[in-house]
Parts: C-alpha cells; sequence; structure tokens
C-alpha cells in the first residue's frame, strides 16, 4: 500500500513532543517505534510492511491533537492499537482481491509455510521483473535493519546524488510495481493449486 500523504515538518514535531519532551529521546523514541511497527506488518506476512507503517503513523498524526489532550499512556501503545486495525484492514483487501473459482473453493487452505513458500517464490518472480539497476537499488534499500538500515540508505542516497526522501520516493514506486506483481502471482498460484 502506498502512503497516501506527506507529513508536514509541524506535524512531525509535534509528533515527536508528544513522544517525548526531550527532542533526542523522542527521536530514538519514534525510530524505535517505526521498527516496532514494521516488525508487527512483517510477523503478519502484510504484503508492504513499510508503507504500512507509514499509513499507521499517518492515522495517528491526523488526530494527534485530539490525542494529545485526551489519550493517556504511553503513546506507543496508540500506534500498535491502529498497527493491528491495518493488519485486519490488509487481510480484508487481501481476500477481496483474491478471486476464488468453483474449483478453489474445495481446495484446502495452505499453512503458514506453504504461503511463505508461495510469496518467495512470487518474490523472486517479481523481482526478475525488474531492470537490473531497479533490482541492485531495492535489495541494496532493505539491506540492513535497525540503526545500520538507516547509515546504509543514507550512504546509498549520497552515493546516488539522491536526498534520503528521493530515495524513499524511488524505492516507493519500484514496491509498488513489486506489490502489484507479488498480488498477481499469489492470486496466479493460489488459482493454480
Amino acid at each position: 500500500m502506498v502512503r497516501d500523504s506527506n507529513m508536514p515538518a509541524e506535524n512531525f514535531n509535534e509528533l515527536l513532543d508528544w513522544l517525548d519532551p526531550d527532542r533526542e529521546v523522542a527521536a530514538e523514541k519514534y525510530l524505535q517505534l517505526r521498527q516496532g511497527l514494521e516488525k508487527i506488518f512483517f510477523w503478519e506476512h502484510c504484503l508492504d510492511p513499510e508503507g504500512l507503517t507509514d499509513q499507521a503513523i499517518d492515522r495517528v498524526v491526523k488526530n494527534l491533537p485530539e490525542l494529545r489532550q485526551n489519550y493517556e499512556g504511553d503513546p506507543q501503545r496508540y500506534f500498535f492499537g491502529v498497527a493491528k486495525n491495518l493488519v485486519r484492514e490488509h487481510r480484508r483487501f487481501i481476500i477481496n482481491q483474491t478471486t476464488l473459482d468453483d474449483s478453489a473453493a474445495d481446495k484446502p487452505i495452505e499453512t503458514k509455510d506453504e504461503i511463505i513458500e508461495l510469496r518467495e517464490d512470487c518474490l523472486d518472480s517479481c523481482l526478475n521483473t525488474l531492470n537490473s539497476e531497479q533490482r541492485k537499488l531495492i535489495l541494496s534499500y532493505y539491506k540492513d535493519t535497525k540503526r545500520a538500515k538507516i547509515e546504509h540508505r543514507a550512504q546509498l542516497a549520497k552515493g546516488l546524488g539522491l536526498s534520503t526522501e528521493a530515495l524513499r520516493v524511488r524505492t516507493s514506486r519500484i514496491r509498488v510495481s513489486l506489490n502489484q506483481c507479488l498480488k498477481q502471482c499469489l492470486r496466479k498460484k493460489q488459482q493454480g493449486k
């Protein structure tokens, strides 16, 4: 899923203020929050963990003025609740996008291992549809985790002569085409079983 908005700087600052009054602590909490949300979406086998993370943050930011007045407790817990709802929406979306013919309805539901194997096969197939530059970029973009990922992406952007935001937009476009390819591939493989 594609992020539908760019967060204005003032909204981002307001979000950091809500996470913690100390700007450095707030920035660290924000990074941990992003990683936690991405993990949730990854563990739930969502097709675009990073895009769903952006969507969860955007949804919270839209309600931030009201939340700051009324919400009590750790803000991260609220984000995780929004993520839980997004996982449900994502599952409904996938189910609605997958058409079942009569013969497919009689077949047993795949196990998680079978689903993971299907996704890996489709991902390999879809990566091969990209040109070599796009494939190299997207694989490099998702190479590391945690702090190393942030540093690697900054170096990658610098090496390409781009800002980190421009790199993110470029990889987002590649990810959108990969997601479309993955959906089509999974649909074909599930119908072909």
